[in-house]
């Protein structure tokens, strides 16, 4: 247990500086050898380290000539996939995603709006333009860059997470939906139409008529967040998530840990959440995935990140069913805003889009999580 708690804790110093220095993916980290000399720890506790961040998209290690670690994905994208993956697991209403996605994805446009430059209104103009027979997973490619584009021209740190949690959740929840593939793909080129669309009038400078496009693109996408099981931690439907892979196969997983992490999480909602099941020793687990001890670690650390699994040890051991506590999802959120620069002002506005929901669990998260003067 020792090492483990090393390791938590240089995962948290790598972290801080990633955070605190709003280091752009890319950036790099040094090699390992360079961590374990400037950390004064062993090359397992650095390995261990790494792998609790790669997990969450903060850090990735690459290999080869010029190799080692770098920033991985934006800092507001880990931070919300913290967010996003609590709320998934405590369950959360389809129609509350969507009250406060019409409420803050409107606001995330009229904000960055003033601030777009011409480069920008140029690469939003193209990007609206959808090529003759573009498959699903480019137009999805296409919504991903125009997100891109507006939330970093955003002055609001606040806003920007607040829309990046809801899009992750949406996002998931489309995964597992239990519609039949005909039903299923129908959904989406309204969908990706309705974003290029907003798109389209923010290039040619008509705010409001942007904001109108992304309230249609919110009401279109609700039929699919509504039928997704992910949402009331139900059953998931056998096939689902390999379908989704099919039509948008940039999100598949690429690492074998990221799967089983996956089959995990589907175990745990097959179970219907039972709080306190042993799911399987290590042992256990590593024969039914197929993998070494390294990365079923590695999987279950993402689970363990958010509460939603703990470790037993002795004879009776393995791996448990935990309720998730959102006090460490909290604190990464707070600790992220106070390092962007989130002004009182800032905060005032999400809260107040917030406040005016009537949801039941995203609503007082996500009022929590703007509160960090309280913190």
């Amino acid at each position: 247990m020792r090492k483990a708690k090393l390791a938590d804790r240089i995962a948290r110093e790598i972290e801080d500086s990633i955070v605190a220095g709003r280091w752009s993916s890319g950036t790099p980290l040094g090699n390992e050898a360079a961590i374990v000399a400037e950390r004064g720890v062993s090359r397992w506790t650095v390995r261990e380290a790494v792998r609790m961040l790669e997990v969450d998209g903060l850090v990735e290690s690459r290999r080869g000539g010029g190799g080692g670690l770098f920033v991985g994905a934006p800092v507001a994208d880990f931070v919300a996939s913290r967010l996003a993956h609590y709320l998934e697991f405590v369950g959360i209403d389809a129609d509350e995603i969507g009250e406060v996605w019409n409420r803050v994805g409107p606001a995330l446009i009229l904000d960055a709006a003033p601030h777009l430059e011409p480069a920008d209104l140029e690469e939003l103009a193209a990007l609206a333009i959808p090529a003759e027979g573009e498959e699903l997973g480019v137009g999805f490619n296409r919504v991903r860059r125009i997100d891109d584009v507006i939330s970093r021209r955003s002055g609001n740190p606040a806003l920007v997470l607040a829309a990046a949690v809801i899009s992750q959740l949406a996002l998931h929840a489309g995964w597992y939906s239990t519609l039949d593939d005909e039903a299923y793909e129908a959904l989406f080129p309204p969908l990706i139409s309705h974003f290029q669309d907003s798109a389209a009038a923010l290039a040619r400078g008509d705010v409001d008529e942007a904001a109108e496009a992304f309230r249609d693109y919110t009401t279109a996408s609700l039929p699919l967040i509504r039928s997704s099981p992910l949402i009331e931690r139900a059953s998931v439907r056998p096939g689902a998530i390999e379908r989704a892979y099919r039509i948008y196969p940039g999100i598949r997983p690429v690492k074998k840990a990221d799967m089983v992490t996956g089959a995990l999480r589907d175990m745990i909602f097959e179970a219907g959440w039972p709080v306190g099941l042993n799911i399987g020793t290590e042992p256990e687990l590593m024969a039914r995935f197929g993998v070494g001890r390294a990365v079923l670690r590695e999987a279950t650390r993402a689970l363990e990140r958010v509460g939603v699994v703990r470790t037993s040890r002795g004879a009776a051991g393995g791996l448990i069913v935990a309720e998730p506590d959102p006090a460490a999802v909290i604190d990464c959120c707070h600790r992220h805003l106070r390092r962007e620069g989130t002004t009182p002002a800032n905060l005032a506005e999400v809260r107040a889009l917030v406040a005016a929901c009537t949801g039941t669990r995203l609503k007082p998260l996500l009022l929590t999580a703007m509160d960090i003067d309280n913190s």
